[in-house]
């Protein structure tokens, strides 16, 4: 529970959101904001997790909610899943279950909270009000941003969630949606051979590294959604925000032909671009797609 003035935002585990795929170290930060009218779905990337890739989100939008009032308005949702283990395309089924979820109607009981009491060794429940989204924002960082563009590739072309999905904003921190090409002293460290064959070795046991290794998925998904966006202009999720750091020596640079780029961003890499912190404030204004 996190003071707001007089709001609040309430986290909650949302393991369970899916009965059929437990998602363990998910969570939600819930406003008891009336009119939040907005849903903001964060996806992590390659070995990251639902906490340390976002780090500081968590507090700094209620530290900055005067500058950033949106917020207010704004339930975050934060989650895990085994970006080592399953392919691309699996993660991008699971992604449009959890969007399915939640959007634009959230299950009541997300908002039954077991709020901790200060002194009670027990816990009571609060209830906030019922929230229906208007709004959709889909974040991703590395490997969630390939997924996310898979996910609305599949949506796209098997209609599912077409209306839903339509209008979300696509905001992508240093996407892997081209592959990674490890440059600098990451990709010296790779071309050590001794290195490099204890790596692979343990790098292609994954279904994700070989394809963004590989890209022969994610180039054809590049080349249907470059197509899909030229005859659906009004499908706002098929064209992304992109966001790089200068220094980031991980994904390949690039863009599909209808994303929006903005500037790369002055000595950020590849794990420091999402993560807002002292006078770096640009994910708080890029994930919100401003």
């Amino acid at each position: 529970m996190r003071k707001r003035g007089n709001l609040e935002h309430h986290l909650t585990w949302t393991d369970d959101l899916l009965p059929d795929n437990k998602l363990p170290g998910s969570y939600a930060l819930l406003s008891d904001e009336p009119t939040t009218d907005t849903a903001v779905i964060f996806f992590h990337g390659f070995w990251g997790d639902a906490h340390e890739t976002w780090l500081n989100f968590e507090s700094m939008i209620d530290s900055h909610r005067t500058r950033y009032p949106e917020w207010d308005r704004s339930d975050l949702f934060f989650f895990q899943y085994s970006s080592f283990r399953r392919s691309i395309s699996d993660i991008a089924g699971l992604v449009l279950k959890v969007v399915e979820s939640i959007y634009p109607n959230p299950p009541t009981k997300l908002f039954e909270l077991d709020v901790p009491a200060m002194g009670i060794p027990n816990v009571f429940q609060k209830s906030l009000d019922q929230h229906k989204y208007e709004k959709l924002l889909l974040v991703g960082h590395s490997e969630g941003g390939a997924v996310l563009r898979r996910a609305i590739e599949i949506a796209y072309k098997n209609k599912k969630l077409g209306k839903e999905l339509a209008g979300a904003t696509m905001n992508l921190f240093a996407p892997a949606h081209l592959g990674f090409e490890p440059k600098g002293w990451i990709g010296s460290c790779l071309s050590v051979a001794r290195i490099s064959q204890v790596a692979m070795t343990i790098f292609n046991a994954s279904p994700a590294f070989v394809e963004m290794k590989e890209k022969t998925t994610l180039l054809n998904t590049a080349t249907n959604t470059n197509l899909y966006a030229k005859e659906s202009p009004d499908f706002k999720a098929l064209r992304a925000r992109v966001l790089i750091g200068q220094h980031d020596m991980i994904v390949v640079r690039g863009e599909f032909a209808y994303d929006e780029v903005l500037d790369q961003v002055p000595d950020q890499d590849h794990t420091s671009i999402c993560k807002p912190r002292g006078k770096y404030l640009t994910p708080l204004t890029f994930a919100q797609g401003k």
